[in-house]
């Protein structure tokens, strides 16, 4: 019999060591302490505006996705990209998007993207108002990047590059960007 006391005090001690490990804040917090903790160490993780957790286009795939986002995302890159060298530009773009809802926390995402879509997609095109169109796209994606990852500097550096080179830059068509880009943002 007192093998069996020793044995169940043993896993009791053992128990109780795990829970002071795992939650060495619990005690001075009181008994809301462990979801207060919970919701920090969330926010460590991922912070995640108010407005994009109610969303349900990016909260669902990810949840129901799990731990498989990962391989998804690779192949769809590798799909995109093959797209991209077979010309079937709007499937590129739909990849992208598809690759922004798995993906909405990392800002490379929206870096590479913005950037492929704005120079690589743009330049494939011989009318001015066609290329335009893509340089747009290419700067909206960036800012809705810019919406979800409010604090990231690499998309803000990447959105002004686009600026710079797309409507500064001694290129010929910068004329007729600016004066696009003009018209449609004091229509906005």
């Amino acid at each position: 019999m007192t093998d069996r006391r020793y044995q169940i005090t043993c896993i009791g001690l053992a128990i109780i060591l795990l829970l002071v490990v795992r939650f060495p804040r619990l005690s001075s917090r009181g008994s809301a302490g462990l979801d207060k903790l919970i919701q920090e160490d969330k926010q460590k993780i991922v912070p995640v505006r108010a407005e994009i957790k109610r969303d349900v286009m990016i909260e669902f795939p990810i949840l129901v996705l799990g731990g498989f986002r990962g391989p998804l995302v690779m192949g769809l890159w590798i799909r995109a990209e093959e797209e991209k060298n077979q010309q079937l530009w709007w499937n590129v773009k739909t990849y992208h998007e598809i690759i922004a809802h798995l993906q909405p926390n990392f800002p490379s995402v929206y870096v590479f993207n913005a950037w492929n879509l704005a120079y690589n997609l743009s330049v494939q095109w011989h009318e001015l108002v066609s290329k335009y169109l893509w340089v747009l796209d290419g700067v909206r994606y960036a800012q809705k990047g810019m919406w979800i990852n409010p604090g990231s500097p690499d998309i803000m550096f990447q959105l002004a590059d686009i600026y710079d080179q797309k409507l500064g830059r001694s290129r010929p068509e910068r004329f007729y960007y600016r004066q696009r880009f003009a018209e449609d943002t004091v229509r906005a």
